[in-house]
């Protein structure tokens, strides 16, 4: 009798994992359809999102300077809001480590003709809300460029 239900417990659980592993497969398929987006999702339901901010390597304080209040404003309702996590701007060069030899050079990485500036940690219900959010960011106007990731969730330890 106990080999009968550890037979089926196994069955069960095999049943289970699969249906979790189809679901899924059938959202992520879902997914690239990109429908309509609704922002009432609970907190709970929530992913995060970062937006990598490039502009064209012309941008300078200038161009920085035209944009900024409506930076300011759009961070505020996403604070408000409960979308806007933490950011983080990045000023000036930074440094490349490369290659196996671990060369040092003082100047940032860039990608045709952009360079990484900020970055943005969002929470959206999913990639099509975190689009949305994407477009209202002022630099597209003046050239820029935003990339969207949806990122890991992070394992928590118990410390």
């Amino acid at each position: 009798m106990k080999s009968l239900i550890r037979q089926c417990s196994f069955v069960l659980g095999l049943l289970f994992i699969s249906a979790s592993f189809f679901s899924q497969a059938k959202e992520n398929q879902t997914s690239a359809k990109l429908p309509k987006v609704k922002m009432e999702t609970p907190n709970s339901e929530l992913k995060e999102y970062i937006l990598l901010v490039r502009v064209p390597l012309s941008y300078g304080p200038e161009q920085a300077k035209e944009v900024r209040e409506q930076w300011n404003a759009l961070l505020d309702k996403w604070k408000a809001d409960g979308t806007f996590i933490t950011s983080y701007v990045y000023p000036s060069d930074g440094y490349l480590v490369t290659g196996a030899e671990k060369s040092v050079t003082k100047e940032s990485y860039t990608a045709g003709s952009f360079k990484l500036v900020s970055n943005m940690i969002l929470n959206a219900p999913n990639y099509e809300a975190a689009l949305e959010l994407a477009k209202k960011c002022p630099v597209l106007a003046q050239g820029g460029v935003i990339e969207v990731r949806e990122i890991q969730p992070r394992v928590k330890t118990g410390k």
